[in-house]
């Protein structure tokens, strides 16, 4: 009975501790020992939202990003440039449903990739490395 007391008490004790972790630093040390779950579980809802609402295309998608420039895009006729924008801006709904997907991956499958799933995550995964400092309007 003694023993059942003490693990009562310590039970009580850690989740005293970790609820005042969460009031003081807005997060209790259980997340940290999955840190990359709990971060794909935030990003994973916003990176959707993102995706349906994408009003802007990077600007080195929509110039070209191998060594054109704006000034170089400028010369093209107006519908040109209609043309390379509607063509920007399904190339990067087509990279930002690929990040989503990289993701639900993870998600669903608590960080163990299939082996059948492993190239379309790495593939996601690259490109969110790569457009991570794209992601905003």
């Amino acid at each position: 009975m003694k023993r059942l007391s003490e693990w009562y008490y310590s039970l009580k004790a850690r989740r005293l501790r970790f609820w005042w972790e969460r009031r003081t630093r807005g997060f209790d040390e259980p997340e940290l020992w999955c840190l990359n779950s709990h971060i794909v579980d935030f990003l994973l809802p916003r990176l959707k939202a993102f995706r349906e609402g994408v009003p802007v295309v990077p600007a080195h998608l929509l110039y070209g990003g191998e060594g054109e420039s704006y000034e170089a895009s400028l010369r093209l006729s107006k519908r040109e440039r209609k043309k390379a924008r509607a063509a920007a801006k399904l190339e990067w709904e087509r990279r930002l449903a690929k990040m989503v997907r990289a993701l639900e991956l993870f998600a669903d499958h608590g960080g163990f990739i299939p082996r059948e799933n492993r190239d379309e995550f790495e593939e996601g995964w690259k490109l969110f490395h790569d457009h991570l400092f794209d992601l905003w309007w």
